[in-house]
């Protein structure tokens, strides 16, 4: 799974999606859909999620990765494979890597056709979260046990999307399944309808435009981008956070916040070129008693007096963060 998360204002709604091949005129004529997961309880809560993959086949959607030498005809041979056995691909990435010696394959199937002994049918599968494909890992590795990449590069990998199997659920948990809407994409993103924004606005009953945001959560490796739409001074805030870069710093303030009653909805970290530092950025939520948060500044407040009674955090500098 290859996150990329951030916050974007319900103005500034032009999504940017990781399935983009870059080449405007292919991009403008796939299918980008944008379907709204209602809340099992409270339908005018919602989610959002905007993909390439139809909803159709979320139940039975299965990734396949296979490294193989670089040589003419490989994609074409695992494709035929694939089709032959009733497996649908429904987006595909692959790509030379190693100096032109291996080439990296990565699937996303519909196995709604496909079915085996082992591997059992699609009825048994849509209702089994648990289920593997053992048997069509091992026909492909003994298929291509001549063709693939010497260790320590896998032969072939096979998981399955339960994200779109969890979405799924949802829909037949809240009895509502959403017909997908056709999003164009151009230069790489996608607009959010201005009529999914006024229906946020009254849903929420939000203050207007301007006191809303929008957690966007892409997930590259199952060409999903999912998003969660938030009030300001609602308890969530996202901050920013520098620390000493050393073993434990993490820990420690992620600890603190946790014991504090902060819920992490989001989170990042990396390390400065000089590895003296250690920037996180978080989106909080504020569950305790401890405190009694209202604003974003408030909050902001209150995990600074967190962090100060740490003795176990050298330094630290915080900021709330009002576009990330």
């Amino acid at each position: 799974m290859t996150l990329q998360v951030r916050i974007q204002d319900v103005n500034e709604m032009h999504i940017e999606i990781p399935w983009s091949t870059g080449v405007e005129h292919l991009d403008s004529q796939a299918d980008s859909w944008l379907y709204r997961i209602p809340h099992p309880e409270d339908h005018g809560l919602a989610e959002y999620i905007i993909t390439p993959i139809s909803q159709l086949t979320w139940q039975d959607v299965w990734v396949i990765t296979i490294v193989t030498v670089e040589s003419p005809g490989i994609l074409g041979r695992v494709a035929k494979f694939l089709g032959d056995l009733g497996i649908n691909i429904v987006a595909m990435n692959g790509c030379t890597i190693e100096q032109w010696r291996y080439h990296s394959i990565r699937l996303i199937v519909d196995c709604a056709c496909y079915g085996s002994g082992v591997d059992r049918d699609h009825e048994y599968r849509r209702s089994h979260p648990e289920a593997a494909l053992n048997h069509l890992k091992r026909v492909l590795a003994v298929e291509f046990i001549l063709d693939v990449a010497p260790p320590p590069f896998p032969s072939v990998s096979i998981e399955r999307c339960l994200t779109f199997w969890s979405l799924h659920q949802e829909c037949l948990q809240a009895h509502a399944v959403y017909p997908g809407r056709r999003l164009s994409v151009r230069c790489g993103k996608v607009e959010f309808p201005e009529s999914e924004i006024r229906r946020l606005v009254a849903a929420a009953g939000a203050a207007g435009r301007n006191s809303l945001k929008i957690l966007v959560n892409a997930d590259q490796s199952a060409s999903l981008v999912r998003l969660f739409p938030f009030r300001i001074n609602s308890g969530r805030v996202s901050l920013s956070l520098s620390v000493a870069n050393r073993p434990g710093a993490i820990a420690a303030v992620t600890s603190a916040l946790g014991e504090g009653g902060f819920n992490i909805l989001a989170s990042k970290a990396w390390t400065s070129g000089d590895s003296e530092r250690t920037s996180l950025w978080l989106l909080l939520q504020n569950l305790g008693s401890r405190f009694s948060s209202v604003t974003d500044v408030e909050v902001v407040q209150d995990v600074s007096s967190l962090l100060t009674s740490l003795s176990s955090l050298e330094s630290f500098e915080l900021a709330v963060d009002n576009h990330s």
